[in-house]
């Protein structure tokens, strides 16, 4: 029940898949479900688990279809050490305080994505907007534990030479400016970037925002901002 509540494809109802649509066998979708079903089992510490399929047996003649998945679960894995490598910014402690992830606690992918995307925050914030983490993940078979080693590798520290905006035809730049978090010559701060995002989406002027920095060498780049405008008089509510 818990495996098909995380799978799009669903049974045929006679009362409601008329409407809906579900029920209906969507080949893109069933493929879609075994990774779904992965995910699912990868965030409750069954770091081995195999799935495989869909696999379509046809039923009364072809008015009706089973689809079938096959998994190999493997064991629970919990997590037994967490360290990291080339965290020369900030301590140990300071990287774990930003983390979730724990000792003793189920291994789970999901927390394991937002924690590479923390600690990349985490230095985005002190000028390292291109910084990467890579997941050094070593499973023990006997102990049914897993250790993790977060590999750092900051890049250069990122200063922006310039801001370009576009695509405001009834906006004067001088609005958008003073709801960009930065400036020229500052070091790229990706938490300011975001906060930047959010205040000019919360002006409600623009359909769409994209600020994309443009690297200009190892350490510059230009901050690009295109916008495009809402039809004058709409409003929302």
């Amino acid at each position: 029940k818990s495996l098909k509540k995380a799978m799009n494809t669903k049974r045929y109802k006679l009362l409601t898949s008329w409407l809906s649509g579900s029920g209906i066998y969507k080949e893109i979708e069933a493929q879609g479900d075994a990774d779904r079903i992965r995910d699912y089992y990868l965030d409750r510490g069954y770091i081995q688990v195999q799935v495989d399929g869909p696999e379509i047996e046809i039923l009364e003649g072809g008015k009706w279809m089973r689809v079938h998945f096959n998994v190999i679960e493997g064991g629970e894995f919990k997590v037994q050490d967490i360290d990291f490598k080339n965290n020369d910014l900030f301590t140990t402690d300071e990287i774990r305080k930003r983390i979730k992830i724990q000792r003793d606690m189920l291994f789970s992918r999901k927390m394991l994505r937002e924690d590479l995307s923390a600690i990349i925050d985490m230095y985005g914030e002190k000028g390292y907007a291109f910084a990467n983490v890579i997941p050094d993940i070593r499973p023990d078979e006997a102990s049914r534990k897993v250790d993790i080693t977060f590999v750092i590798e900051k890049g250069e520290k990122i200063k922006i030479r310039r801001i370009n905006i576009g695509g405001n035809e009834k906006t004067r730049d001088k609005v958008i400016r003073r709801e960009i978090r930065l400036d020229e010559l500052d070091y790229l701060n990706t938490s300011a970037l975001k906060r930047s995002f959010q205040r000019m989406n919360n002006l409600n002027y623009f359909e769409n925002i994209e600020i994309v920095p443009e690297k200009i060498s190892k350490d510059t780049v230009d901050l690009n901002v295109r916008v495009k405008e809402k039809p004058t008089g709409a409003f929302s509510m």
